[in-house]
């Protein structure tokens, strides 16, 4: 189905082209493409499954895609499966944008999630502060690989994916359980991948939030191209602080005073 000029479709199964936006609800899709959006095209999918294609949902040319929240942006997660794909689950590509919440990718045959070629990825965090975390797990490659991109994940588990957890290649950026404006830690589990938990390689960069021991949160140094986590890396929920390296947005404050140790007790630290 094509979706044009503005309008809005309800359909299962769909490519959308030339600044449409179409909506999938309520949907199970087998084998061909997926669901795609090109050339300026906005996607909203939820309670749907995604199976058995090539790629399984895809955005690119300057498109959006907004998987687990619908179009108005309500504080209801409404999940999304993508699995058992060929190649990437989700592919956010060619200066396109993705919001991704509350939903599993899983056993797809290449990345779970591929963000590249100056794209932007919220993973965890959807519109107008809805916050739910993404399970990424099993895929062929990487859990979730950003190239040349940016991404923020949050609150998300990523586990058993056959090489790394989470790859940040060819400048890109990720901040891994930094909320952006560093307002606060949510921090995910990064579990049983089979190369690193975070790899960041080629020029890239990457804030990571972690806890380095029960009851104490701080953090740690950045991490720069060449650099890697070890394949199981946990995270906590804290009040946020910055440091030099972890990629605090323009004009905010390269350092923060840590709050009381009691707040960070309090706040879910594991």
């Amino acid at each position: 189905m094509l979706a044009t000029n503005g309008t809005i479709g309800s359909v299962g199964g769909c490519h959308v082209a030339y600044s449409g936006k179409i909506v999938v609800n309520d949907a199970t899709q087998y084998l061909g493409q997926g669901v795609v959006g090109a050339s300026e095209s906005a996607i909203y999918l939820t309670d749907s499954t995604v199976e058995h294609h090539g790629q399984g949902v895809v955005a690119s040319r300057n498109s959006h895609i907004r998987v687990g929240q619908d179009i108005n942006g309500s504080d209801v997660v409404k999940p999304v499966t993508v699995r058992n794909n060929t190649q990437n689950g989700i592919t956010v590509g060619d200066a396109s944008a993705a919001t991704v919440v509350g939903s599993t990718i899983e056993n797809n045959g290449n990345n779970g999630i591929f963000i590249g070629r100056s794209s932007s990825g919220q993973i965890g965090v959807g519109s107008l502060g809805l916050m739910a975390g993404v399970v990424v797990q099993n895929n062929t490659r990487h859990g979730i690989a950003v190239e040349s991109s940016q991404a923020t994940i949050l609150g998300s588990t990523i586990q058993e994916n056959h090489v790394d957890g989470i790859a940040v290649s060819n400048a890109g950026g990720s901040r891994i359980g930094i909320a952006d404006g560093n307002a606060a830690y949510v921090g995910n589990t990064i579990n049983a991948n089979r190369g690193n938990g975070i790899r960041v390689v080629s020029g890239a960069s990457a804030g990571s939030a972690a806890t380095p021991s029960a009851g104490t949160a701080r953090m740690p140094p950045p991490l720069t191209a060449g650099t890697a986590s070890p394949s199981t890396t946990r995270q906590c929920i804290s009040p946020a602080r910055t440091r030099s390296g972890t990629m605090p947005p323009p004009g905010s404050p390269s350092s923060a005073t840590a709050p009381p140790s009691s707040a960070i007790r309090a706040s879910g630290c594991r």
